[in-house]
């Protein structure tokens, strides 16, 4: 073998730590939309069935302030 057609084929561990770093990505940002989804449907389910209208607006607002720090959490 000459030293051209050894450079010219790929190892057999080339691009496998792209796929992973990849992978996990994808891994990372389904949990966090799956999170976001299951705490709206959650919300949205409590301010349906379990509050009074008068407890919406409070219970509104600390929705918006938890999922806040949750997003500055995940960020950091």
């Amino acid at each position: 073998m000459s030293s051209e057609t050894q450079e010219a084929e790929p190892s057999a561990g080339a691009g496998r730590g792209e796929t992973s770093v990849k992978s996990a990505a994808l891994w990372a940002a389904a949990s966090q939309y799956t999170q976001f989804v299951l705490q709206f449907a959650t919300s949205v389910i409590i301010s349906r069935f379990f509050l009074r209208p008068d407890e919406i607006g409070l219970f509104s607002v600390a929705l918006a302030a938890a999922m806040i720090l949750s997003v500055i959490q995940i960020s950091a």
